[in-house]
């Protein structure tokens, strides 16, 4: 009886195999193609524009390397040795990055209004664009504030100073 069943068990564990295979189309003893090595490409003025329109629409710096065939230690390698207009735009391109936060966050509450999502995860999604966007893009969209006053000439000056000279020139601190 017990060799009944186990040949039983055996022959549904064959059919299973065999309609699985057939199923997917491949045999799991075959073994897979390895995949082909891209061939990287060296940067230049044209490519390194390209991933910088790519990080403005909010994509990271090593996806928008890799759409590109260029090796992320190549692209930082490439703005450290050139001048300061290729930091500038990398710089601009990091702000408009913050930017693409901050639409991201519009089609957060979007999609809150319409109940695809809970209030909690979009709370959640929402103050983590702001602290990329504040990253990204500290001029505009950081925490600090920074209060200074200025003469006519738009010099900064420090308010205090001519109380602080009073105080240290005062001989006696007594009544």
């Amino acid at each position: 009886m017990k060799k009944q069943t186990a040949e039983k068990n055996n022959r549904k564990a064959v059919l299973r195999r065999k309609v699985i295979k057939s199923i997917s189309g491949v045999d799991n003893n075959e073994t897979k193609p390895e995949p082909k090595l891209k061939k990287h490409v060296k940067i230049d003025d044209e490519v390194f524009s390209a991933i910088c329109d790519e990080l403005s629409d909010g994509v990271t710096v090593e996806e928008a390397c890799n759409k590109h065939g260029v090796l992320y230690r190549t692209f930082r390698k490439y703005i450290e040795k050139s001048d300061e207009n290729i930091g500038q735009l990398y710089a601009r391109a990091r702000e408009w990055r913050g930017e693409a936060c901050l639409m991201k966050i519009d089609s957060i509450m979007s999609k809150l209004e319409a109940g695809e999502i809970d209030s909690a995860t979009a709370n959640v999604l929402i103050n983590t664009e702001k602290w990329k966007a504040s990253k990204f893009y500290p001029k505009m969209y950081g925490d600090r504030q920074q209060t200074q006053f200025v003469d006519d000439k738009g010099n900064g000056i420090n308010p205090f100073d001519a109380f602080y000279k009073a105080v240290c020139e005062k001989k006696d601190y007594t009544r």
